[in-house]
């Protein structure tokens, strides 16, 4: 009897296997989203804001890489086949990062959230305009973003 046919048998008798794959929702975990916590610049230290961001496998994050890719397609065909820029690469992860944001929240001093964050004295609404603006202004929140979503195991119940 070969190895692979005894453990065969021994599955049937009522042994488990160490792992199945079925019921492993990382697709479904990735287009949930899950809480990412900001943290300060250069530091592991939480701000207190946290994003909810998309997996690299979910459908809104394929569709920004989609929109980068197209572009790039696009300046090819004008014939602009050149090495990108830093701005245009930039551009690119800020698109993602974007694409990546499900909604945003502060922690209070109470304990409570907010889902709202603040620049300076502005209450900042949930919406592209401001996901752009704070990526632009502090690029490595992008980058914390973006090392989040390319990471499955945030998005693994495991």
């Amino acid at each position: 009897m070969t190895a692979e046919k005894a453990q065969t048998e021994k599955t049937a008798k009522g042994v488990k296997p160490v792992f199945n794959l079925a019921g492993r929702e990382t697709r479904v975990a990735q287009e949930r989203g899950e809480w990412m916590s900001l943290k300060e610049e250069g530091s592991s230290r939480r701000t207190g804001v946290e994003f909810l961001v998309y997996g690299t496998d979910s459908k809104q994050v394929r569709a920004s890489r989609n929109k980068v890719a197209q572009r790039l397609q696009v300046n090819q065909r004008r014939g602009r086949n050149r090495k990108l820029s830093l701005d245009e690469i930039e551009e690119g992860d800020i698109i993602v990062a974007v694409g990546a944001m499900g909604d945003w929240r502060t922690k209070m001093d109470d304990g409570t959230w907010k889902h709202e964050i603040y620049w300076g004295d502005d209450t900042l609404e949930f919406n592209e305009k401001n996901l752009r603006m704070l990526f632009e202004e502090w690029p490595d929140m992008a980058v914390q973003v973006l090392e989040f979503v390319d990471d499955r195991a945030n998005f693994s119940r495991s």
